[in-house]
C-alpha cells in the first residue's frame, strides 16, 4: 500500500510504536482498509514524523504500529509566522485557514474587526473543533509538520496590542500606502546588513474584512508598530487578500 499520512497525538506516540485512535483510526480501518504489514507516514504536528507498519487491530478498533524510522525537525517558533486574520464569513475563513497552513503560517488570530459580520457568539466550540481539523488534514496535504496555533478570537486593538517584534504589516486600501514586496526587502536587507539594531522576532500580518479597516483601526496598529503596505491599486475579496500576501512573503522569505 502506498504511504499515506497519518496525524496522531503526541500522547500516543511512544519510542517504539504508534497507536493509532478514533477517527483517525477509523479512517484506516474503514477508508483506507488497512491490513496489519500496510505501512504509513505519522506526523504529531510538533515536529515529529515517522513511518510505521501496522502490526495489529485491537477489539477497541485502535491499531498499533512498529515504528521503522522517525526523526525531527527542529521548531521554527509559534510567532515565525504570525496571520491575524478578520472573521469573515466561515465557508471562507476555512478556506483561509486551510492556505494559511500551507503557505506556512505558525500561529491564526481570529479578530473581530469594525467591519466584522460575525461576532465572537457565532464561533462556538463546536466550530474551534472544526478549524483544527480543517488544519490538521492541511499539513497532513501539504506535507508540513508542524500545527499552526489557532487562538481564540479577539478584538483587533487587543490582537494587535499582543504582538511581538519584527516586521509587522497591516494590509491597507488607502491610496499611496507603499507595496508589502517593497518593505519585506526592506526589512530582509536591514536585516542583513545591521542585524543588532534590527527588532528580533518574525512576521506578522493583518488583513481585514471585506470593506477594509476602520480609520481607528489603522491607527491602533500603527501605535502597536505596524507598517500600513498595500497589493497594489486593486481590491481584492479578504480571502484573495489573505493567499497573494502570505505567497508574497513565502517567496520574499526563501520559506
Amino acid at each position: 500500500m502506498t504511504d499515506r499520512r497519518v496525524f496522531v497525538s503526541v500522547d500516543d506516540w511512544s519510542s517504539e510504536s504508534i497507536v493509532v485512535r478514533e477517527e483517525q483510526a477509523h479512517h484506516l480501518r474503514n477508508v483506507l482498509r488497512a491490513r496489519p504489514g500496510d505501512s504509513f507516514e505519522f506526523i504529531d504536528g510538533q515536529g515529529r514524523w515517522a513511518r510505521a507498519t501496522l502490526e495489529g487491530i485491537s477489539t477497541r478498533g485502535e491499531l498499533t504500529c512498529r515504528i521503522e524510522e522517525q526523526s525531527r525537525t527542529p521548531s521554527p517558533g509559534e510567532d515565525r509566522v504570525v496571520l491575524l486574520q478578520a472573521l469573515v464569513r466561515f465557508e471562507k475563513f476555512e478556506w483561509i485557514l486551510e492556505k494559511a497552513a500551507e503557505l506556512g503560517v505558525n500561529r491564526i488570530v481570529p479578530v473581530v474587526a469594525a467591519h466584522t459580520e460575525l461576532k465572537w457568539r457565532d464561533v462556538t466550540n463546536a466550530r474551534q473543533a472544526r478549524w483544527e481539523k480543517i488544519l490538521i488534514e492541511s499539513i497532513k496535504q501539504c506535507r508540513r509538520l508542524y500545527l499552526p496555533v489557532l487562538d481564540p478570537p479577539l478584538p483587533f486593538a487587543q490582537a494587535v496590542s499582543k504582538t511581538r517584534g519584527g516586521c509587522k504589516l497591516l494590509l491597507s486600501e488607502k491610496p499611496g500606502t507603499p507595496p508589502l514586496k517593497s518593505a519585506l526587502e526592506s526589512f530582509l536587507e536591514a536585516c542583513r546588513h545591521s542585524p543588532g539594531e534590527v527588532p528580533s522576532g518574525g512576521f506578522t500580518l493583518a488583513i481585514g474584512p471585506e470593506g477594509g479597516w476602520a480609520d481607528e483601526e489603522i491607527g491602533s496598529a500603527g501605535r502597536s508598530g505596524f507598517q500600513a503596505v498595500s497589493l497594489g491599486e486593486g481590491i481584492l475579496r479578504a480571502e484573495t487578500a489573505t493567499v497573494a500576501a502570505l505567497a508574497i512573503l513565502h517567496y520574499e522569505t526563501g520559506d
